[in-house]
């Protein structure tokens, strides 16, 4: 569903049974750890690979979909690469956009959700 469809008027009970299977993308963008920063330079691809997983890809969605999967946990920790000032590296936010949106391409329901971000609460 596009933001711009507007809500669909159905059940909660529905909506789970529409939405599947799903399948985690974890240890990819809630990484964490100050080694991090210093093993690979603090870059979007350190955190996103730092417990080994790969750099995501459009193929590896698609794969998802493909098998069956019908939606697509992302787990994220802003804090990872977010300033002083509480701004998000526009790298780091553009690549956790980007694997929902090819999520999104492949007709996978997208859950995002903030994940450890600097400690547990």
């Amino acid at each position: 569903m596009r933001a711009d469809e507007g809500m669909r008027n159905i059940s909660t009970m529905q909506l789970v049974r529409d939405m599947g299977i799903g399948i985690n993308l974890g240890n990819t963008y809630e990484s964490c750890g100050d080694w991090i920063s210093q093993w690979g330079n603090g870059t979007v691809e350190s955190y996103e690979t730092a417990w080994g997983s790969p750099v995501i890809t459009k193929q590896i969605i698609q794969g998802y979909a493909q098998e069956g999967f019908g939606v697509l946990r992302i787990p994220v920790a802003w804090s990872n690469m977010m300033g002083g000032d509480y701004t998000i590296n526009a790298e780091y936010l553009a690549a956790v956009k980007e694997a929902a949106d090819w999520a999104l391409e492949c007709g996978l329901y997208v859950i995002l959700n903030i994940h450890y971000d600097n400690g547990w609460f």
